[in-house]
């Protein structure tokens, strides 16, 4: 991890990550904000960050990881992991030879390659929102054809435009473009256009690319200002809410009750 990343997420402006935190429940970003929060890196997460490096910055790959197939529970792979610089992560050939792969995907389709061409890539960027301090940190910022945009890298199940419209919704992608796009506008940067690159992480590593609509960037927009203002409101009070004080009544559901 780079200076500059560490500096990133040590920082507590607001982020993608903390505004869904604040909207599914304020008590859970007020324990990441008190640095209590637990955060397990999952392997599908663990590739990701691997595909990401190889496609966005590969020429931070080998200060970054190291690629063995020895079992590190032996002397000998004991004795290898301990010679490597602090910080460096350890990866398996079957996993890098994927990451390659995903990453040449990317960077062979004929629209993502131009992207490429003159860019920044995971450069953070800093604004104030409503006397909020706000943060992001795009994946790529390219100049094409005189036009700027934002680009992210999303590795997945499938690449299918349905399973990537569900993806969207849950994770709230659309969160993420209207946020970035925001921040861009307010650092002087505006950008034309928030770009997802979707590939999957399994043979033959197809490649979607896509933007979304005007409506649904508004419906981003609008849940990043509800963010914004129920932070305000807990700074305010000092409150933070858990989902709900009430005894409630569930039922099962409707695939369970059937």
């Amino acid at each position: 991890m780079t200076s500059t990343d560490r500096e990133y997420f040590a920082s507590t402006a607001l982020s993608k990550s903390g505004i869904d935190l604040l909207l599914e429940c304020p008590a859970l970003y007020k324990a990441w904000l008190d640095g209590v929060s637990e955060e397990k890196e999952s392997a599908a997460l663990a590739f990701g960050s691997l595909a990401h490096l190889l496609t966005l910055q590969p020429q931070e790959f080998g200060s970054q990881y190291a690629v063995t197939d020895l079992n590190l529970a032996t002397k000998e792979g004991k004795a290898w992991k301990s010679a490597l610089p602090d910080g460096v992560q350890v990866v398996k050939n079957d996993d890098y030879e994927k990451a390659q792969m995903v990453a040449e995907s990317v960077r062979d389709h004929p629209q993502a390659k131009m992207l490429f061409q003159d860019h920044v890539a995971e450069q953070p960027i800093y604004w104030t929102f409503d006397g909020v301090p706000c943060k992001a940190k795009p994946d790529l910022v390219a100049e094409v054809f005189g036009r700027r945009y934002i680009a992210d890298l999303k590795t997945t199940e499938s690449v299918n435009p349905e399973a990537i419209r569900k993806s969207i919704a849950k994770w709230g992608y659309h969160r993420q473009a209207a946020w970035y796009l925001s921040g861009m506008e307010a650092i002087g940067k505006p950008c034309d256009a928030f770009i997802f690159i979707f590939v999957e992480k399994t043979y033959p590593y197809l490649v979607t690319m896509c933007q979304l609509d005007d409506d649904a960037l508004a419906k981003g927009m609008e849940e990043c200002l509800s963010a914004v203002t129920t932070l305000k409101n807990c700074q305010a009070s000092g409150t933070w809410p858990c989902y709900t004080r009430e005894i409630i009544t569930i039922s099962l559901p409707k695939w369970a009750a059937a």
